[in-house]
């Protein structure tokens, strides 16, 4: 088994979360094992601390696609892992047996693999929303993987896909992966990794839920003038909020075309529907005392989407219903958040 890795992560001011990242990847075993530090330009010590523990410092302009290619064009390895920074490794046998999964899976294969998530925090073991999250990254459905899940592919089927997305400074961890699924497989990997409850401690854990939830229907939609708005609030700082987004979307519908829009509205509505099995899941986790963790409610759920809906000549009408309940839903969420619109 070709067991040599590089292990890419991209930084940007990641100085305090760096060093236990690349503790946990120097004690890894059973793999050869390269280590690439993709900085868009830090100014805190991130590549003082980087260079001190071993790490090769690979320099970009910012933009995680960007850093990531970047460095990816530097490996030689037969694979790549994508991580995070504030990510950790708690079996240091974690990416030995990934890759044996990957391997038994077929290597010539254009396959990848992925790891569900943990949060280390204690606070976070018996919440009801960390544990959703939790359970929701190991199902591996799509539109569920994104970059802080670890991304183990092989470096000849990367190149192939032509890298990461480059044009914005996020959505590049969806892009490839709707590229994965169209030619081959992605996997969910054994173990898990820790990852950081910092995305959500800093903008709160709903408004930050809807924040995704509004990018993921512009993504669905194939809606560039949402990004291209969005562009430009990324140019003048390094985030946004939920207020800034909603009036992407705004600026995005004054744009588009009255047949144009509906059609775009209605992929989102489609995409709201085969998300509905969300609310099952959630039942089940909360259920999880007396039902068990292999659930109840959403194998039920899922056996009658596979054997009725998709096939119905009523799913149609159940995307209107369900995109009108999320737009609904939303609005009475960002009515509670603290980011009122002018």
């Amino acid at each position: 088994m070709k067991n040599d890795v590089t292990a890419i992560i991209p930084t940007l001011r990641e100085a305090p979360h760096l060093g236990t990242l690349l503790a946990d990847l120097l004690g890894q075993t059973g793999v050869e094992l390269t280590i690439l530090v993709a900085d868009g330009g830090s100014d805190d010590g991130t590549q003082e601390v980087a260079r001190s523990l071993g790490a090769t410092v690979v320099t970009s302009e910012a933009g995680r696609g960007r850093q990531m290619n970047a460095a990816a064009r530097q490996a030689t390895s037969t694979w790549l892992f994508f991580v995070h920074a504030d990510t950790g490794l708690p079996r240091p046998d974690l990416l030995q047996r990934a890759l044996q999964r990957l391997w038994d899976e077929g290597f010539d294969d254009p396959i990848a693999g992925h790891f569900p998530l943990r949060f280390p925090s204690p606070t976070c073991r018996g919440c009801l929303r960390y544990r959703y999250l939790e359970r929701k990254s190991a199902l591996g459905r799509p539109h569920t993987i994104h970059g802080d899940q670890g991304l183990l592919i092989r470096r000849s089927f990367f190149e192939s896909l032509g890298g990461f997305h480059e044009e914005l400074p996020f959505l590049e961890d969806q892009v490839i992966a709707a590229q994965i699924r169209q030619v081959g497989r992605f996997l969910t990997l054994p173990g898990y990794l820790q990852t950081s409850t910092r995305r959500f401690d800093d903008g709160g854990f709903f408004p930050t839920y809807l924040q995704m939830a509004v990018v993921m229907g512009a993504f669905v939609a194939e809606c560039p003038e949402f990004f291209d708005a969005c562009r430009q609030i990324y140019a003048e700082k390094s985030g946004v909020s939920t207020g800034e987004l909603l009036r992407a979307v705004a600026v995005a519908s004054r744009q588009m075309a009255p047949l144009r829009s509906l059609r775009r509205w209605a992929r989102v509505g489609r995409f709201v529907r085969r998300n509905a099995y969300q609310i099952p899941l959630a039942v089940d986790i909360a259920c999880e005392p007396l039902v068990g963790p292999d659930g109840v409610f959403l194998p039920a759920f899922e056996e009658w989407i596979e054997e009725r809906l998709e096939a119905s000549p009523f799913a149609p009408a159940l995307d209107v219903t369900a995109l009108g309940l999320t737009v609904l839903t939303l609005l009475a969420i960002f009515a509670a958040v603290d980011d009122p619109l002018p």
